[in-house]
């Protein structure tokens, strides 16, 4: 799965890529409100992770680009704002979900997954083509019942072909 992640702290940047690297994700970190816009109209995404308070803008700007560039990419807002209208308004403007930090990285992971689950797959945990079945959260694919033994560089290719 890959994932566009706008935010101008470089050292949170840095720890957010790190861990969902580590996660399977693939991340492409941008600083800039302009970058994420060209990126997006350049790339698709399954999910981009926003921060509101931008040196070049404000991130709820990009919601609106990007459905409508993109509309099945997920988004969650990933902000220091954390006020009962901001979170509001993020969300009605077509935000999946709303996060505020200081957060946990578990809790991210889980809410990038969720997010994933329901844009792409129906919001199963399971995705089937005929004789082959994917879980999703444990990472192992089976043929006719029977589990594969794949690297997760082969999972992640079986996945990508198999949507």
């Amino acid at each position: 799965m890959k994932l566009l992640v706008l935010e101008d702290n470089d050292q949170l940047a840095h720890d957010i890529d790190q861990y969902l690297t580590d996660q399977g994700f693939i991340v492409e970190p941008v600083r800039k409100l302009s970058d994420a816009r060209e990126n997006i109209s350049l790339y698709y995404y399954d999910l981009v992770i926003i921060d509101i308070g931008l040196p070049d803008g404000s991130g709820l700007e990009l919601i609106q680009h990007i459905k409508a560039q993109q509309d099945d990419t997920g988004i969650l807002v990933l902000t220091a704002k954390d006020t009962v209208e901001q979170k509001v308004e993020g969300l009605n403007i077509g935000a999946d979900d709303y996060m505020t930090k200081p957060f946990h990285k578990a809790e991210l992971n889980a809410r990038i997954n969720s997010i994933i689950r329901r844009n792409k797959f129906n919001r199963s945990n399971w995705l089937q083509q005929g004789n082959i079945k994917i879980d999703l959260p444990a990472s192992q694919a089976y043929v006719e019942d029977r589990p594969l033994n794949l690297t997760k560089k082969e999972f992640d290719l079986l996945l990508y072909f198999e949507i």
